[in-house]
């Protein structure tokens, strides 16, 4: 368009440009971009690359809606220097988890090795916001396929409203001790069928150190554990993982050998100190796999918790706690077995609204779980925990009388 210098959309690139400059913010359009290297040297300040929305979308000469009536596409993302955010605008979370994403990769070959977002260099101060990170699919003959991945050091990273799904081996595979990350409103689905003797998981780690994991939805994740560190050595500590739903869904090839795995036996020492499990879903994995649970191995364990979760429908061995774990106030209904606990309700009653077709609202309350500080007595719907006498076990406040809104109709002709 015009003369291609960017200032404005009469004039705008055809593509990103290669000399990204700091401090500025770019507003993308939809279309397909091919592959990003966003490489630009750091000097502290924030590039904003952002998919342009009708409300906003930086200068008005030259706009127009039509500009937006596609995704914005991108082969894949490379970053290589710190300080970015990289913001689709919208899509993800609560009621759009796996839909109107404005920045999508996709990878619809079986591309040996594709990562939709790769992190190359030692970086910090990276945020990713609305993406659906599309790869190759659960099925595939290449076993090296991730989402997310990165071997270096990445500090203070971001991931929010994101969709990353579809992949043979792992959604985040990181290797390099990435600290304070922060993962929430985000949904995980579908890594690749268990049984090949590749390590498979929703995030494979290693001693990676204050991380919190919340709202988030982890779906038909299979293998070796949902959330694993399985690599290196050292201390992983600071975890807070709350108000997530981890659900297998029936899909043919689920199943996992623990919900939560951190290993500490020869090569692999990793100790898990201070983490705190809290007010999650856990729905019906395992079921068929007798030899599978979905417990929480945490093989040296100091300090951790496991307090007001929902376990419902889990078979294999049921719910296991490795030693060092805390656990009590967490709810039970129709596992294979249920762990013995001062104040934990074992329940003959399904609670939720509809958990096969997403809807993972409770109908009534459970039995009072025990109240715990802030962040923790929010759920993922901004409701506080609580408010009405009951501190709700799972990851969802009851709130009274569930409630469907229908649609507006459609086709609806007016005749005066």
């Amino acid at each position: 368009m015009g003369n291609g210098n960017g200032v404005d959309w009469a004039n705008a690139y055809t593509n990103l440009p290669s000399n990204l400059m700091r401090g500025d913010t770019y507003y993308i359009a939809g279309g397909c971009y091919g592959p990003q290297q966003l490489d630009a040297p750091n000097d502290g300040r924030i590039i904003t690359l952002m998919r342009a929305t009708s409300a906003q979308h930086g200068p008005t000469n030259g706009w127009s809606n039509n500009m937006i009536t596609n995704a914005t596409r991108f082969g894949s993302v490379e970053i290589s220097t710190a300080n970015w955010l990289i913001n689709g605008a919208t899509g993800g979370g609560p009621g759009s988890w796996e839909s109107g994403f404005g920045f999508v990769t996709t990878n619809g070959i079986a591309t040996n090795g594709f990562k939709d977002l790769v992190i190359s260099a030692p970086v910090t101060n990276i945020t990713v916001e609305h993406f659906d990170m599309a790869n190759a699919g659960r099925f595939t003959t290449n076993n090296n396929q991730d989402c997310i991945y990165t071997l270096s050091t990445v500090t203070n990273f971001t991931l929010r409203y994101c969709f990353l799904h579809d992949v043979c081996r792992c959604q985040i595979l990181t290797a390099g001790d990435c600290d304070k990350w922060l993962i929430e409103y985000c949904d995980f689905a579908r890594n690749g069928p268990a049984g090949d003797g590749i390590h498979k998981e929703a995030w494979s780690g290693q001693d990676e150190n204050d991380v919190t994991i919340r709202y988030c939805l982890f779906k038909d994740i299979s293998d070796t554990a949902v959330l694993a560190l399985v690599n290196g050595a050292g201390m992983a500590a600071n975890w807070s993982i709350y108000g997530n739903v981890f659900v297998d869904t029936g899909l043919p090839g689920v199943q996992v050998s623990y919900l939560l795995e951190v290993k500490y036996a020869s090569p692999t020492f990793i100790t898990a100190s201070n983490w705190l499990f809290y007010n999650n879903d856990v729905i019906n994995y395992n079921v068929g796999n007798p030899n599978n649970n979905v417990g929480l191995r945490l093989e040296d364990a100091t300090n951790c918790q496991a307090y007001d979760n929902l376990f419902y429908n889990n078979y294999g061995d049921g719910v296991e706690y490795y030693a060092g774990i805390a656990h009590d106030f967490n709810w039970y209904d129709d596992n294979f077995t249920d762990p013995v606990e001062p104040n934990g309700q074992v329940a003959t009653t399904n609670l939720f609204a509809n958990w096969q077709s997403g809807d993972y609202r409770l109908t009534a309350d459970t039995a009072d779980g025990i109240s715990l500080p802030s962040p923790f007595n929010v759920d993922p719907s901004g409701n506080t925990r609580g408010v009405d006498g009951y501190w709700d076990r799972g990851a969802y406040q009851a709130t009274g009388a569930i409630v469907t809104i229908q649609g507006p109709p459609t086709s609806l002709t007016v005749v005066p």
